[in-house]
């Protein structure tokens, strides 16, 4: 008999008692890849409870409930950047040892002239690197992060001809697989006219069960113009919907990758979020609580908070309406100039986040719609008027792995043991 096949079969004799003490005791990523032994242990480690059971059993508690971090990065420089962590108490400065964005990415990945980094989704984060190629053919690269694990992949190459500047690109995951992360890159494409009007739309979709993209032309609901595109505008998941701000248009375009009926939405932001408005000097969109807000503020310092109830019946609600200027205290490094928004927490959604140059000074700010207090969360000399812009990531309690691909070039690297890992299946 073949030797792997004994093992195997001696860890499938095991008791189930037996196996669950002993993926008790390992690190929880050791643990996590032992679904690799055999179909006992597969099955054990899948079932739903062996988180919670594990987390209880070891006495461990990876991360506390309700921690998050704040990826700040400088809008001019992507790789001038830091990450403030905070664990319901107070706020630290993150060592990328523990919490880390910056990868050492292939060149196909890393070399591109705009780097982004979109919103996260069950703990891992979609990296977007656009290059002309020398101006002559457009390029896109994709990868998939875990900042807490260390891991990514480099996704396979578009189509030839799906390299398109012009689209809306999100990242969504499977909500059911807490274990391992089964994801969706979606990309939906615009028109090859700017200004052009259309109810239909092509969407490319990379799917980790498949490891390929597929190409589809979805409808939507109400004709839809589409503008310039904003790259840094990231995508929000939302029940596993992902939602957009369009540019000029005022609407939330929402997209449903599970939805084989309607899968394009138009939701129309608060009649007082008029982008065109000189009025408004400022608007973030995000997610807490597991609601989409909306926070804008006017030239008059007037903030206001909008949460959006229901995205099958749209309905906005007007959370909060506040004067900063009757709120921050004198002489704070938030008194002396006009602040500009940054973030919305994650998981408070009365505190919103904002950042403010005095002088050669950059400070960040937490601000309590109900208390009105203003703390600062950091200060730091900058030598210049910066603008910065931040990722909300809300740390999960037990780590997330990256699944493996099908039939691709699967990169991963570990931080914690340094050592890199390319396998071309």
């Amino acid at each position: 008999m073949d030797e792997r096949r004994l093992c195997s079969s001696s860890f499938d004799q095991l008791p189930k008692e037996v196996v669950l003490e002993i993926l008790y005791r390992l690190p929880p990523i050791c643990a996590i890849r032992c679904k690799c032994v055999c179909r006992l242990w597969f099955s054990l480690i899948s079932h739903a409870s062996f988180s919670h059971q594990y987390l209880l059993r070891s006495n461990l508690s990876l991360v506390q409930e309700n921690t998050f971090a704040l990826y700040i990065q400088r809008c001019s420089d992507p790789n001038n950047n830091f990450v403030l962590y905070h664990d319901q108490e107070s706020w630290y400065n993150v060592n990328p040892s523990q919490f880390s964005l910056n990868f050492n990415l292939p060149p196909q990945s890393a070399g591109g002239s705009s780097v982004l980094f979109l919103e996260p989704s069950n703990g891992i984060v979609l990296h977007t690197t656009f290059s002309d190629c020398n101006g002559e053919y457009p390029y896109s690269a994709y990868s998939v992060l875990n900042p807490l694990t260390k891991q990514w992949l480099l996704l396979p190459p578009l189509p030839p001809d799906e390299h398109h500047t012009n689209a809306l690109v999100g990242l969504v995951c499977d909500p059911r697989d807490h274990m391992t992360s089964r994801f969706k890159v979606v990309r939906i494409v615009f028109p090859g006219r700017i200004g052009q009007i259309t109810r239909s739309l092509d969407v490319v979709i990379f799917d980790s069960e498949t490891s390929h993209w597929s190409k589809s032309t979805v409808s939507c609901q109400h004709r839809v113009y589409f503008c310039t595109l904003d790259r840094s505008s990231a995508a929000m998941e939302y029940k596993g919907i992902l939602f957009w701000k369009i540019l000029m248009d005022d609407v939330l375009f929402a997209y449903d990758p599970c939805n084989s009926h309607c899968q394009c939405s138009l939701i129309p932001l608060p009649e007082e979020c008029d982008g065109g408005s000189p009025r408004n000097i400022d608007m973030r969109i995000g997610m807490s609580q597991g609601h989409i807000q909306i926070v804008q503020m006017e030239v008059s310092l007037c903030c206001y908070v909008w949460r959006l109830e229901d995205h099958r019946a749209p309905e906005w609600c007007l959370e909060h309406k506040i004067f900063l200027n009757e709120s921050v205290v004198k002489d704070s490094p938030f008194s002396a100039s006009l602040p500009s928004l940054l973030a919305l927490d994650p998981v408070d959604s009365n505190i919103v986040y904002f950042q403010r140059h005095t002088g050669m000074l950059t400070a960040f700010a937490s601000f309590n719609l109900q208390t009105r207090q203003m703390e600062v969360i950091h200060c730091f000399e900058d030598g210049s008027l910066f603008s910065y812009k931040a990722l909300a990531f809300v740390l999960p309690r037990w780590p997330t792995l990256l699944p493996k691909l099908l039939c691709t070039v699967v990169s991963s690297q570990s931080c914690a043991t340094g050592k890199k890992n390319t396998i071309i299946k």
